[in-house]
């Protein structure tokens, strides 16, 4: 018996994912199944590629944007006054998208 395929949710997360690709390899071992390894990997590829996805999408606070990118809080607050980042948030409530952090803010750019 084949385990249930992985679906992928605003909520899934990497671990969830490799949690589920290992009860689906212990699924497989226990019942001896055949499987063709080339579709099953372009079926965890398109998972991994939508969890990273909408983890790049999630907006964090800036103190939580700060422990991400390893800079402090009043660094986040100060890329976001300088437009280095953008503000995804509302001018009170400040969120950072944590893809924008994976690019690092242009040092260079002259604030606005």
């Amino acid at each position: 018996m084949r385990a249930p395929m992985c679906t992928s949710g605003p909520s899934q997360t990497i671990n969830t994912l490799v949690e589920a690709w290992r009860a689906e390899a212990e699924h497989y071992a226990r019942d001896g199944a055949l499987v063709r390894g080339d579709l099953l990997l372009l079926r965890v590829a398109d998972e991994m590629e939508r969890a990273l996805g909408q983890a790049a999408l999630e907006a964090l606070v800036v103190k939580d944007a700060a422990a991400e990118a390893r800079v402090s809080p009043g660094t986040i607050r100060r890329w976001l006054r300088e437009e280095r980042l953008p503000n995804v948030g509302t001018k009170g409530r400040p969120r950072v998208r944590r893809g924008d952090l994976q690019r690092k803010p242009d040092m260079r750019k002259e604030p606005a």
